[in-house]
């Protein structure tokens, strides 16, 4: 972190991962994202949860984009966990014959949502497993 001595000056400080105060007087420098993280699935519900990061001592997952799609015409809650808890939550079901679908992104470094720091990030469904559901989730990882 860089900093402002008593006369103006910037002076190179302690390395910090941590957010400035309210009432700092110190020019934060964020990191360089270092890689975007994708997984891909085709069936992604062989089971009621698709892991997508374990978790990681002092990280958080930040997501910037997703693309879910089904032909599934019940209606299913889907919901992004951190940990145990639902952080974002989707239902979908197509008409007959249909393809039913979400798809957002962003540009890191903005994200749509993020896990707890510590936390594994998950998709899961409240409903039965195998219901054809084909899901793209791109990630990075940071304090």
């Amino acid at each position: 972190m860089l900093s402002l001595n008593g006369v103006g000056n910037v002076s190179q400080g302690a390395l910090s991962t941590a957010a400035p105060s309210s009432g700092a007087s110190a020019l934060a420098v964020r990191p360089v994202i270092d890689t975007i993280l994708t997984t891909m699935s085709t069936n992604a519900f062989a089971s009621t949860v698709l892991t997508l990061q374990s978790s990681g001592a002092g990280l958080r997952s930040y997501c910037v984009a997703y693309s879910i799609t089904s032909t599934n015409q019940t209606p299913n809650k889907l919901s992004f966990m951190s940990g145990a808890t639902p952080i974002w939550p989707l239902v979908l079901g197509a008409l007959s014959s249909a393809v039913t679908g979400a798809n957002l992104a962003v540009s890191a470094p903005a994200y749509l949502f993020r896990t707890n720091q510590a936390d594994a990030f998950a998709l899961q469904t409240n409903g039965s497993t195998g219901l054809g559901y084909k899901v793209g989730i791109s990630y990075f990882r940071a304090p």
